[in-house]
């Protein structure tokens, strides 16, 4: 099965990311977003992030406190940061084993 954790402050972003991933083999997890007590900024380790394979952050969502904070503890799980507009989901970069990359044209969330 595999784990895909959903980060977003808007719940209605949140609802349509779900039904793009959910499918039969996926579990998902959301987070409303990095706060003054999130784990990642505070030091510490995600346990959702942690137990998840893949993780969709809101663009929009991600500070840039609580991006240095990834980049300086980059998880296990590869990161899709991801902008939505009125044709839905897309992701712009990816963080997968500390490095930032584009995302490919049209990648989708």
């Amino acid at each position: 099965m595999r784990r895909t954790l959903i980060v977003t402050a808007t719940p209605t972003r949140r609802h349509l990311w779900e039904e793009r991933v959910r499918d039969s083999g996926t579990l998902i997890t959301d987070c409303s977003g990095p706060t003054a007590s999130c784990p990642l900024i505070t030091g510490g380790q995600c346990p959702l992030l942690d137990a998840c394979d893949t993780a969709l952050y809101d663009s929009d969502t991600v500070t840039p406190d609580f991006l240095v904070a990834l980049l300086s503890s980059p998880p296990r799980a590869a990161i899709h940061f991801v902008s939505s507009d009125a044709t839905g989901p897309r992701t712009t970069h990816i963080l997968r084993h500390g490095v930032v990359h584009p995302a490919t044209i049209g990648g989708a969330a």
